[in-house]
């Protein structure tokens, strides 16, 4: 059965969010959009934020919420391109160190329409996508970071599970809505934080299911009430904010506890 979702976030955590990104982010104003319509249409301009985009502001609750000492060791993150950024900017204010993983899967390609990203996603080489992600790995312990957790959507959930199977000595994974096909799920030697919807026929819960019976590591599965791709903001027929909440401090918790904390 579907977790029931929280109604809202505390506001406490709203509270503390606003006073941690205070001295980072800049108020941007919204600016009425000028056209005729039955409605009207206010732009909040992030892209005048020091990074262009608003991920400074959750890059920089994220530090904030990390205790001193442990971020003397510094942070790291895996992005294609503005938390990279959101984080290097606020880790550079505080004098942390820093490094951004950007595994190039498809090696420059990039995906114009919906129909074009299919076709890449459809016809990537997983054996070598995974070896990559695995060169990745090796270069973040090369650097002294002696835990790694592995994440992603869709594809790059059935790419956490894949690289799960292959890579040893991770210490989290987290994936979310995506399934590899049948893998000797016994290899899986890092504990797993699955999260699925019950509205999808591509990355079933049954499927994940499957997974949690066969590993010999612990695996926690959640599900929501919700449709394939619910954290993806960009597609408002699917997009689940209060599933995605619940799931993205999930995550969020379980890495603290087996990366940081540990």
């Amino acid at each position: 059965m579907a977790e029931p979702l929280p109604e809202r976030i505390p506001l406490d955590a709203v509270r503390q969010a606003r006073a941690r990104i205070k001295d980072s982010a800049v108020r941007t104003p919204l600016v009425r959009l000028p056209y005729d319509g039955p409605r009207e249409i206010w732009l909040k301009l992030e892209v005048l934020q020091p990074v262009g985009s608003f991920k400074i502001r959750g890059a920089r609750n994220a530090i904030g919420g990390i205790d001193p000492d442990l971020l003397k060791k510094g942070c790291y993150t895996a992005s294609a391109g503005n938390m990279a950024l959101g984080l290097a900017y606020c880790a550079r204010e505080r004098n942390i160190p820093f490094t951004a993983i950007v595994p190039d899967l498809f090696h420059g390609k990039v995906a114009k329409t919906a129909d074009e990203a299919g076709h890449m996603m459809n016809s990537l080489d997983f054996g070598k996508a995974v070896q990559e992600i695995a060169g990745a790995v090796a270069y973040l312990k090369g650097r002294g970071c002696t835990k790694v957790a592995v994440t992603g959507y869709c594809m790059g959930g059935a790419l956490s599970f894949a690289t799960a199977v292959n890579v040893r000595g991770l210490s989290a994974i987290v994936p979310y809505y995506g399934l590899p096909g049948d893998l000797d799920w016994s290899k899986i030697d890092a504990p797993v934080q699955a999260h699925f919807a019950t509205r999808d026929d591509w990355a079933t819960v049954d499927g994940a299911k499957k997974i949690q019976a066969a590993v010999k590591v612990p695996m926690e599965l959640f599900v929501y009430e919700a449709d394939h791709a619910f954290c993806n903001d960009k597609r408002p027929e699917v997009y689940n904010a209060d599933a995605c909440k619940l799931a993205w401090d999930r995550a969020l918790a379980f890495v603290q506890k087996h990366c940081v904390s540990a």
